[in-house]
């Protein structure tokens, strides 16, 4: 049963925030018609460890994609699994964060306006060779060379709040 419901629309993004009866939170971010592919449930990415018997991670994880909604949404399912989240807008940011910070784990967009996210996953490889990457797009093409360019591993838009945590847990353990 649904206890509270909000949205909020502002120059075409849609953001649904709702709170079943359990104090269950789920966030969906939609902006222009097109969703950013990730739904959150706050309450399940919280317990997703202590169901499977797992103490809660401690690693840090680098988001770099150009969508507010993105990195807010990446940073909640997340820090909900017990992750320490820093988020980056552009490469600039995040090289500098990535040289600065110790990261464990990097979250790529590959369309950021700066510069393209195949290039960014080459210099990344580079400066930090031993860091895991996860490319991010909504184009399974783009997604395919990645790998071969030095992604551990990819995510195709739109997908779950169970996949991301899946598969960051995947490289981290």
């Amino acid at each position: 049963m649904l206890r509270a419901e909000a949205a909020q629309r502002s120059s075409g993004r849609v953001v649904h925030i709702q709170t079943d009866d359990r104090g269950k939170l789920s966030i969906c971010c939609v902006e222009g018609g097109k969703g950013t592919g990730l739904a959150v449930s706050v309450e399940w990415t919280r317990s997703y460890f202590r169901e499977k018997g797992q103490r809660r991670p401690m690693a840090t994880i680098l988001c770099i994609d150009d969508e507010a909604q993105a990195r807010r949404l990446f940073k909640v399912a997340l820090e909900g699994a017990g992750y320490r989240v820093l988020t980056a807008e552009n490469r600039t940011h995040g090289l500098r964060l990535v040289e600065q910070q110790q990261v464990d784990l990097i979250l790529v967009d590959i369309f950021i306006p700066d510069m393209d996210g195949l290039e960014l996953i080459l210099r990344l490889r580079k400066i930090r060779p031993g860091h895991k990457i996860i490319a991010i797009s909504g184009g399974a093409n783009y997604l395919d060379m990645t790998k071969h360019l030095g992604a551990n591993d990819t995510l195709q838009k739109p997908f779950s709040a169970q996949k991301l945590l899946a598969t960051v847990s995947a490289h981290l353990n």
